[in-house]
């Protein structure tokens, strides 16, 4: 197992072991916490995203805000 796998699967069990999601969504709910929290969301989102196809076709994007069905 290479160090990078290792770091993510004791980071998940850290993160189980002090209340998980629930416990997120608590202190991401705090106002003094909201900023740090988007700014984690933010590193963990894609920082390119490489679109092949025709150069013919047209091409739809459907942008949704968090929430939305």
């Amino acid at each position: 197992m290479d160090q990078y796998t290792k770091l993510k699967l004791e980071f998940l069990a850290a993160f189980q072991k002090t209340g998980g999601t629930k416990t997120l969504i608590e202190w991401a709910s705090r106002p003094e916490n909201q900023r740090d929290f988007y700014r984690m969301v933010v590193g963990m989102l894609p920082k390119s995203v490489e679109v092949k196809g025709d150069a013919e076709a047209p091409l739809t994007i459907i942008v949704r805000k968090l929430g939305d069905g």
